[in-house]
């Protein structure tokens, strides 16, 4: 996966904290280790991104202008916006934040990490 400075991916995956640690999707989380395994599995290079610092945050449901004005510039880059779970999605679409929805990495229903997987191919196929 290539660091977010250099800015020449165009999947951004939106999770909703870090758990814990000092990135999104960290390989100690049990999302992470799905996610990052798919994204190395399928060789797709991603942008890994989080709405809120904190669980206190992500259960307001509310983002901050820094977060939304980042989001608004991935987005003005050509970045297609995923959102991973309906938490997220929902709010990006109460921010009218355009987004593509696919299931969360750490779903308990593996037909719907499968959807991920598949999912996640597709949209590296429109790049």
């Amino acid at each position: 996966m290539k660091k977010e400075s250099k800015m020449n991916n165009k999947l951004l995956l939106i999770g909703g904290y870090p758990k814990g640690y000092e990135e999104p999707f960290h390989t100690k989380t049990p999302s992470g280790k799905i996610l990052r395994g798919i994204l190395k599995k399928n060789k797709i290079e991603a942008v890994l991104f989080d709405l809120w610092c904190n669980e206190k945050e992500e259960n307001r449901e509310k983002l901050s202008s820094k977060i939304k004005l980042k989001l608004l510039e991935y987005h003005k880059k050509g970045f297609i916006l995923v959102a991973l779970g309906r938490k997220v999605q929902r709010v990006l679409n109460n921010y009218s934040l355009p987004c593509n929805y696919l299931p969360h990495p750490a779903s308990r229903n593996k037909n719907l990490v499968l959807d991920l997987e598949k999912g996640l191919r597709e949209l590296n196929g429109k790049l």
